[in-house]
């Protein structure tokens, strides 16, 4: 999407870009929907660079949370056996290209 394009969605909201804005807005274009959504809860008018970090602070990040019986240690042998079985799968691929 060109950056006139760009303008005109958001124009189509009322909402107006400052230069840098459009800039950022021009390289993470898979953030449009999101950036929309986050002026027009606010109803903003303007979307300058500072937007982003507000953005950033209100996204939710996913937490996982581990519990000691999930949790797998491994051996030596278990490390070394992967590693064996990943260069035998690898080496009978190669030997097949050549």
């Amino acid at each position: 999407m060109e950056k006139l394009e760009i303008v005109k969605v958001f124009l189509q909201d009322s909402i107006q870009l400052t230069p840098r804005a459009l800039d950022i807005i021009f390289e993470n274009q898979d953030i449009i929907d999101k950036i929309r959504n986050f002026v027009k809860e606010r109803n903003l008018i303007l979307i300058d660079e500072n937007i982003f970090s507000e953005l950033k602070k209100e996204e939710v990040q996913e937490i996982k949370i581990l519990y000691p019986e999930e949790i797998v240690s491994y051996s030596v042998e278990d490390v070394i056996k992967m590693y064996k079985e990943r260069f035998e799968f690898l080496s009978t691929i190669i030997q097949k290209k050549l």
